[in-house]
């Protein structure tokens, strides 16, 4: 992608090359590297979650809009297989038929603030074992 049509996405190609002079080149030339890394970041946490799922995928119910939030953000900064399995566990069992079925948004927080340390921790571990397994139960 050349720097005019990495600009141009984020618009006033024009006026961004004139607040961040030199800077504007880094921004075109990783623009698309960026999106990539992000979307795919974003379709692993989604096909771990369809894993999880197995055959329920099909059963209708939906994921609140507030958690899918999250998942979309921090997801995409998401690069750990850790961090991507948490994310797919809380995405896969906070499907549900009520609406305002949001109790996930909790553990989504603690693992977006949690290091890569805290997140092979056994009591982490636990915590979420027990949130992403309470409607198997």
């Amino acid at each position: 992608m050349d720097i005019g049509t990495g600009l141009a996405i984020l618009g006033a190609k024009d006026l961004i090359v004139k607040i961040l002079g030199p800077t504007a080149d880094l921004i075109g030339e990783n623009l698309r590297e960026y999106t990539e890394r992000g979307a795919r970041n974003i379709r692993i946490i989604f096909e771990k979650t369809a894993q999880r799922l197995g055959d329920e995928i099909n059963t209708p119910s939906s994921v609140p809009p507030n958690i899918l939030k999250v998942i979309l953000n921090e997801g995409y900064y998401c690069e750990d297989e850790m961090s991507a399995e948490y994310f797919a566990g809380i995405l896969a069992y906070s499907r549900s038929d009520k609406s305002r079925d949001d109790r996930g948004i909790t553990y989504l927080s603690l693992v977006s603030q949690m290091s890569n340390y805290q997140k092979i921790s056994p009591s982490s571990f636990l915590a979420l074992l027990i949130f992403c397994t309470h409607r198997l139960i």
